[in-house]
């Protein structure tokens, strides 16, 4: 919204109507959004069961009639099974937290960008400059990479030099010694790459941009809804390690040879 104001006010034109031009992008934004929470709701909750694994060993035991907790702290064996049994269960809390951490990276604004420059098109400005003030407004790699391919087609520039030289982007040489450009894989340098072939007709032969940049931003926000649906697959899949390597161990140090100790001391108490 902040990018939008910037850039009606520099376009002279109403900022209720570029908002009203970029509605769709936000409501997908906002899918994209609610589809993430719904995807991890039960990875998320498969973790935090996972934390009481070994505490119910504990409640089992004592139900049986043993008494874990008093193996646990009287020393020896008891006492290194508890040291073990707390150890992998932070081992698998700290794991288990990062895998989600790492599931959980919020989808991308870049498709939002792609709606603002639409949008500054359509309330009047040029193409350069809209690259410009969008840049501006939008800031971060991706709206300096716009801002420099702005100013470098007001400069005169040739179309492939200025996105070329974009700070988002790397030249490197391609077949027959020919410059090509390697983009960067993440979401902000896929959609610079994305709106240099969707612009090049508009600047090229004037071809209207709207549905073109509306392409592009439905492309990105679907995208982000795919990756954000297969990051809450793998994560549920990635959970069983903690589960096999900290969590099913725990549960035996302090679930298991607590209550087996204790069955051990009642029956044989000599030994």
């Amino acid at each position: 919204i902040a990018a939008v104001h910037r850039v009606a006010g520099r376009a002279g034109a109403s900022t209720a109507v570029l908002l009203s031009g970029v509605g769709a992008a936000l409501t997908a934004a906002q899918e994209t959004a609610d589809g993430l929470a719904e995807a991890m709701a039960g990875p998320k909750a498969s973790a935090r069961m996972l934390k009481f694994l070994p505490l119910l060993g504990l409640v089992l035991g004592t139900l049986m009639g043993a008494d874990p907790l008093t193996v646990l702290f009287s020393g020896g064996v008891g006492s290194i099974a508890l040291v073990v049994g707390l150890g992998l269960m932070t081992a698998g809390q700290l794991w288990t937290a990062a895998l989600i951490r790492a599931a959980s990276r919020p989808a991308s604004t870049a498709p939002l960008a792609a709606a603002v420059l639409a949008a500054a098109l359509r309330a009047g400005l040029v193409l350069p400059s809209a690259l410009i003030e969008v840049g501006a407004a939008w800031g971060g790699r991706l709206g300096d990479s716009l801002g420099s391919v702005g100013r470098a087609l007001v400069a005169g520039q040739s179309w492939e030099a200025a996105w070329g030289a974009a700070p988002t982007s790397a030249p490197v040489r391609g077949a027959a010694g020919r410059p090509t450009v390697r983009v960067l894989d993440d979401p902000s340098a896929r959609l610079f790459e994305a709106l240099k072939r969707a612009l090049a007709p508009v600047w090229q032969s004037g071809a209207e941009a709207g549905p073109l940049l509306e392409g592009v931003s439905q492309r990105f926000a679907r995208s982000e809804r795919r990756r954000l649906g297969q990051a809450a697959a793998r994560l549920g899949v990635y959970l069983m390690a903690p589960l096999g390597l900290c969590y099913l161990p725990a549960f035996i140090a302090l679930g298991l040879v607590p209550v087996i100790l204790s069955f051990a001391d009642g029956l044989l108490p000599n030994l």
